[in-house]
């Protein structure tokens, strides 16, 4: 799991996770079925008889971590290309989601709005 949601991530560490999780899906096409299992759906509540395949290929992280670390020693070999930044990240980001006009409240403001909340 490359990007849980029950983790908040910036934009860009977002973005980052996406393209792991499609190399390794991309990595991992066309994977033989090797036999069944059984598993137990929360959603519907009972067990599900479901396909088992092959172990994953995992090569890709090795290739991709060689590859840094040659980027890390030889850093004149990095070719930014403008295109794929404005594909990636294609608006500007703001620095935070809050608008200008709202006033952020003292921890002492909050803890009161909260106990009031708790007695209605």
């Amino acid at each position: 799991m490359y990007a849980p949601k029950r983790i908040a991530y910036t934009y860009e560490g977002l973005v980052v996770r996406t393209i792991l999780a499609v190399l390794d899906h991309n990595s991992n096409q066309g994977r033989k079925v090797i036999g069944e299992k059984v598993d137990y759906s929360k959603v519907s509540k009972e067990y599900k008889l479901h396909d088992k395949y092959e172990e994953k290929d995992q090569s890709w992280r090795k290739d991709l971590v060689q590859k840094c670390v040659e980027y890390v020693r030889n850093p004149e070999l990095i070719t930014f290309n403008p295109e794929i930044d404005k594909f990636l990240i294609p608006f500007d980001l703001p620095d935070n989601i809050v608008p200008t006009s709202v006033v952020k409240p003292s921890l002492e403001q909050m803890r009161m709005k909260k106990v009031q909340a708790k007695r209605m």
